[in-house]
């Protein structure tokens, strides 16, 4: 799995210097994002309506928690040609946002779902690389992961609606 954080970051947030610690770094680096993003998965979100436009315009009924640049999963759309699949989104408001498909027949009722975003180091949120380096630092630490900042740093990617 490709971290959330550079390794770079992660070592400057537990303040090491020297390269002999890099490989468990890299490997605990790799264990909180995926802590994290197992954290947030399976976040769908009900999809309200699809334009009819150059890039279509996708509306949520509630805030869709993405940001520009990311790739997200669209499903179960009846629009022609299909905006279904991984689709690079870029994000035109709280609940609308743009994918680069031409659609000439729309879809004005609600269907389909958006997933979760694939985010890479350059387009990871700033609040989920906060709750990576959190969750990183307390595995190199061997402590109990805080739950509770990690929750308050994510509560409006896992919940959009809270957003």
């Amino acid at each position: 799995m490709t971290p959330l954080v550079s390794i770079e970051d992660a070592k400057h947030h537990l303040r090491k210097t020297s390269e002999e610690e890099d490989a468990d770094i890299y490997l605990k680096l790799e264990q909180a994002s995926a802590i994290v993003l197992t954290y947030l998965k399976n976040r769908l979100t009900a999809i309200a309506s699809v334009s009819v436009a150059t890039p279509t315009v996708i509306k949520k009924s509630v805030p869709h928690s993405l940001t520009s640049g990311v790739t997200a999963t669209i499903a179960d759309t009846d629009t022609t040609p299909t905006v279904n699949g991984a689709q690079v989104v870029t994000v035109t408001g709280p609940s609308t946002f743009t994918v680069p498909v031409a659609v000439t027949v729309g879809q004005s009722t609600a269907a389909g779902t958006v997933s979760s975003a694939v985010w890479t180091e350059s387009t990871t949120p700033g609040n989920v690389s906060a709750a990576t380096l959190c969750v990183l630092e307390d595995l190199y630490e061997r402590r109990p992961i805080q739950w509770d900042l990690v929750r308050d740093l994510l509560v409006g990617l896992r919940d959009p609606a809270l957003a």
